[in-house]
């Protein structure tokens, strides 16, 4: 096997090499293939994080990487190893080779303490060996602190449920006494409009607008034939604000009579607040009622044809 030239001088020969016509480059691109992206090389799609080089269509670590060795396009001889940028038949400075690459078993996260030996998301290689931080363990493939987490509460796999939640390693309700946890709220079933006599979707129903909630049953909020009109119970056959139903208002002049709003006066009289009066006889409102055109004749005048008359 032939001696692998030094980085500086095959780089200069590549360079060389770029400049005649017809070369062709194995800096990468299309003919790389997806399974060179790994730990060390990355496929490139918004840029190369710093540390990597961009070869063709990956990022790559040029100084461990056995098909970028130095630079774009170095392969490493089968059975070298790509170290600090030079390829090597053994592991310098501690580290051990594994597969194509050397590796510090003591702190590599792929290859703790041995090869193909990763940790899981969260921890730390520590001298070889696999670590969570202080106070966490190891459930389903990650560090949980299972004095808080509600699908590891005390020890793993132990799930409090979407009502509880897990504070000191033990499985709490979430809500108050006579309080019901919905979703995302702990509501009083027993009253609440939206939520009468459950949460929603689970046997609770949200009353209509002319009831309300009474331990848990949708109850009419108003009895005797009134309705409700909010924020009152009224009769809408005689209120004039609420006249045969809760929008109809009567005029001024006008009074609710069994749900429809008739003239207050008749024979020509006239509505002045609060009586029906003749405005052309009226001295108390004489030409119309006092505010609305009308005026209150002074003493001894008399109201004729509706004129202040001496």
């Amino acid at each position: 096997m032939m001696p692998q030239e030094p980085v500086p001088l095959r780089i200069a020969l590549l360079t060389l090499a770029l400049l005649l016509p017809g070369f062709p480059c194995g800096c990468g691109g299309d003919d790389i293939p997806a399974s060179d992206a790994g730990t060390l090389d990355a496929r490139r799609d918004t840029g190369c994080p710093t540390g990597t080089t961009p070869c063709g269509t990956l990022c790559v670590d040029t100084t461990s990487s056995p098909r970028h060795c130095g630079g774009c396009g170095f392969p490493c001889d089968d059975g070298l190893f790509c170290q600090f940028s030079s390829c090597v038949a053994s592991c310098a400075d501690g580290g051990v080779g594994c597969g194509e690459i050397c590796v510090d078993l003591a702190t590599d996260l792929m290859n703790c303490g041995g090869c193909e030996v990763a940790c899981v998301t969260g921890q730390t290689c520590n001298a070889g060996t696999c670590e969570c931080p202080t106070g966490q363990t190891v459930c389903s493939g990650r560090c949980v602190n299972t004095n808080t987490n509600p699908n590891h509460c005390g020890t793993c796999g132990n799930a409090c449920g979407a009502a509880r939640l897990c504070r000191g390693g033990s499985c709490e309700n979430r809500c108050s006494t006579g309080l019901t946890w919905c979703t995302d709220t702990c509501i009083d079933t027993n009253n609440d409009e939206s939520s009468c006599g459950g949460c929603p979707g689970a046997g609770g129903v949200r009353c209509a607008s002319d009831e309300y909630c009474d331990t848990g049953t949708c109850t009419a909020r108003c009895s005797g034939g009134l309705t409700w009109c909010d924020p009152d119970c009224v009769d809408t056959d005689a209120d004039g604000d609420h006249c045969g139903d809760c929008a109809t208002s009567c005029a001024a002049d006008e009074y609710c009579n069994a749900g429809t709003c008739a003239p207050r006066c008749s024979g020509g009289l006239t509505w002045c607040d609060p009586s029906c009066v003749d405005t052309q006889t009226s001295a108390a409102h004489c030409g119309g009622c006092v505010g609305a055109g009308g005026v209150a004749c002074t003493a001894p005048e008399l109201c004729v044809a509706g004129v202040c008359t001496p």
